[in-house]
């Protein structure tokens, strides 16, 4: 359960909860991600994330073809999710919530930790639909 804590230095809280350092933070975690997905296929099936000119990832399994990747990266101050396999695009703001947590905001207005956008992004890749 999420509680409000009586006292926090919001604006500290929101100074270090920006579209740079989240989108930075996620591209460690996919990193991580893909290690603990790699060690459970054969190689040939293993995935790669990739870093474009722009700053950019994309995530996909190189040995496979057709090609099917996802590609996040940020796009008008929002990160951008572009997943070729279920052809989607989705994005997301990053805020301090009520609560004093930095998350993912969808433009419905749900909330995301970083592990919840992970899995929006990349499950269907990773194991199918």
């Amino acid at each position: 359960m999420n509680t409000v804590p009586q006292e926090l230095n919001w604006v500290e809280k929101r100074a270090a909860c920006n579209l740079a350092e989240v989108f930075h933070q996620l591209c460690m975690e996919i990193a991580d991600d893909i290690i603990a997905i790699n060690g459970m296929k054969p190689k040939e099936l293993c995935f790669r994330q990739d870093s474009l000119s722009d700053g950019s990832i994309v995530i996909g399994q190189p040995m496979r073809t057709p090609r099917v990747t996802v590609m996040i990266g940020i796009v008008d101050q929002e990160i951008m999710v572009r997943n070729q396999l279920k052809r989607e695009e989705w994005s997301a703001t990053v805020g301090l919530n009520d609560v004093g947590r930095c998350v993912l905001r969808l433009r419905n207005g749900s909330e995301l930790e970083t592990w919840q956008f992970r899995k929006k992004a990349l499950d269907a890749l990773f194991f199918g639909d």
